[in-house]
């Protein structure tokens, strides 16, 4: 082994967890702060796709890094776990339109 600079120095991270950083991730609600009724006025908008087949527009709005895309993906989540319990069948799909330039790109990425 070839001694380096860094030989004798213990490796270690500066995170405790690093997952929380993965844009990926889908946070369960104790995890996120203060948006106890931002959750509820999402959960209570898609359940009328349980309850009435009837989806809604959803616009969600407010500065960066205040939990939208963590809400949002909490509750598609949960909205497919409620959906199977029923024993309906509904698809997620989870699209950010932000880097998308047209109406068809945002379709191609839902039919991929």
């Amino acid at each position: 082994m070839t001694k380096t600079i860094f030989s004798g120095l213990k490796i270690c991270s500066f995170f405790k967890n690093k997952s929380v950083f993965d844009t990926k991730r889908i946070v369960d609600s104790d995890e996120i702060v203060d948006r106890d009724g931002e959750i509820r006025n999402v959960a209570t908008t898609m359940f009328h796709l349980l309850e009435r087949g009837e989806a809604f527009n959803l616009l969600i709005t407010g500065l960066s890094g205040t939990g939208k895309t963590s809400v949002v993906r909490l509750a598609l989540r949960d909205l497919e776990t409620e959906a199977q319990n029923n024993g309906l069948a509904v698809i997620v799909c989870y699209v950010n339109a932000q880097n998308k330039q047209t109406e068809y790109s945002i379709l191609l990425s839902i039919l991929n």
